[in-house]
C-alpha cells in the first residue's frame, strides 16, 4: 500500500476525522479503506447506504447505527434499497427481525428464502399471511422440521408441492403428503428421495401414472418393485419396450435380462442411451448385435467394434451403419467445419 494510501487509512480508521473528510477520501480509496470508512461513526449516513451494498455487516455495527436511526427511521430501507440481495449475507440479528416483521412482502419472502435466516424466524415466517412467504419458508433447507410440518396440511396447492420437494422433509412428513388428494403433491413426494421405501411402494401403484412414472425413478424404489412393474408391462404389450422411452432403470434391467427376446427390443429401441446399447454389442446371441449395429442411435465408436465382429454379415452392417455416420458428419453444415 502507498503511503498515501496509508495516509487515507489511518484517517478512515481515526473517529476523529470529520465527516466531509470522510467523504472526500471514501472518493478516493481502496477496498480496506472503504472497510475502514463504512465502520467509522463520523461517516455520512448516505455513504454508509453506498458501501451497504459492499460491507453490509460493518454498515450495521457502525457505532452510530442507533443515533442514525432516531434522525432517520427509515434508514434501513434506504439500506435494503441499495442492497436487496444482503438477506443472503450473514447478518446481525436485529435486523434480520426487522426485516421478517417487515410490512413489505418482498422483504419477508427475501428473509425466508435465505439460508441465513435463524431457524425461529423461519418457524415464525411459516405462519405469514403471505402465500408467497411461506412458499420461500418451504422451500427453504434451514426451515425446522416442525414448520415444515405445519406447511404441509397449508391450504396453497404449491406451498405443499415445496414442502414434498425440500429434501429436508422429514419421512414421517412426506408420508402424510403422500395421502394428499393432489396428484402433482404425490408425485413430487414419489421424486423425493427422503420418502420411505414403504411409501415408495404405495405410490408406485398409485392411480396416477404420472405419479408411478415418479416412483419408478426414485433410486430408492426396491429393484423387486421395478421388476414387478416392467413385467407388467410386457405382459401387456412386448413392443412398449421396443418403441418407448421409458425410464432408465427400465432400460437398464432389460438390457441386462436373460431373455433374449427381451435383449433384442431394448436393443431395437431407438431411445435407448448409448452407453446401454454398447452393453449389448458383446451380446452372445448374433441377432442381438446385429440389431444394435441397426440402431440409428448407435455411437461411432460401438459400430468400429461391430466392423470387427467374428459374424460376417453383422461386421458388414456395422460398416456400413458407420460409413454412413461418417459421411452425415462430414457433410453436416452445422458440424463440418469447412
Amino acid at each position: 500500500m502507498s503511503n498515501h494510501n496509508n495516509n487515507f487509512l489511518e484517517e478512515a480508521l481515526d473517529e476523529n476525522t470529520p465527516t466531509e473528510r470522510l467523504r472526500e477520501i471514501s472518493r478516493k480509496g481502496n477496498k480496506a479503506i472503504r472497510n475502514a470508512i463504512a465502520r467509522n461513526p463520523n461517516t455520512p449516513p448516505d455513504i454508509l447506504v453506498e458501501y451497504f451494498y459492499e460491507f453490509p455487516a460493518h454498515v450495521l455495527h457502525n457505532p452510530a447505527l442507533e443515533l442514525i436511526l432516531l434522525e432517520n427511521p427509515d434508514f434501513f430501507n434506504e439500506l435494503v434499497s441499495n442492497n436487496p440481495f444482503v438477506f443472503n449475507d450473514e447478518l446481525p440479528l436485529f435486523f434480520v427481525e426487522w426485516a421478517s416483521r417487515h410490512p413489505k412482502e418482498s422483504i419477508r419472502e427475501s428473509v425466508a428464502s435465505s439460508t441465513q435466516t435463524p431457524r425461529h424466524l423461519l418457524a415464525f415466517l411459516a405462519a405469514d399471511e403471505n402465500d408467497d412467504v411461506r412458499q420461500k419458508v418451504a422451500e427453504n433447507h434451514k426451515t425446522p422440521s416442525h414448520s415444515l410440518g405445519q406447511l404441509a396440511i397449508d391450504k396453497n396447492k404449491n406451498i405443499r408441492i415445496s414442502v414434498a420437494e425440500n429434501p429436508c422433509t422429514s419421512s414421517e412428513c412426506l408420508g402424510k403428503l403422500a395421502e394428499d388428494e393432489d396428484s402433482d403433491i404425490r408425485r413430487k413426494v414419489a421424486a423425493n428421495e427422503n420418502t420411505p421405501i414403504t411409501t415408495l411402494e404405495i405410490l408406485a401403484r398409485d392411480k396416477s401414472g404420472m405419479v408411478r412414472l415418479a416412483a419408478v425413478e426414485n433410486s430408492c424404489l426396491s429393484s423387486e418393485t421395478l421388476e414387478n412393474i416392467v413385467k407388467g408391462l410386457i405382459a401387456l404389450d412386448i413392443n412398449i419396450i421396443r418403441q418407448i422411452k421409458l425410464p432408465l432403470v427400465f432400460f437398464d434391467w432389460a438390457v441386462n435380462h436373460l431373455d433374449r427376446k427381451i435383449r433384442i427390443c431394448v436393443a431395437e429401441n431407438q431411445h435407448t442411451p448409448q452407453n446401454l446399447l454398447t452393453k449389448l454389442v458383446d451380446d452372445k446371441v448374433a441377432a442381438i448385435r446385429l440389431t444394435v449395429a441397426k440402431n440409428p442411435n448407435i455411437s461411432k465408436s460401438a459400430l468400429k467394434i461391430l466392423t470387427e465382429d467374428e459374424n460376417d454379415a453383422i461386421a458388414f452392417v456395422a460398416a456400413l451403419q458407420l460409413r454412413q455416420k461418417l459421411e452425415d458428419y462430414y457433410f453436416d453444415d452445422e458440424e463440418n467445419p469447412f
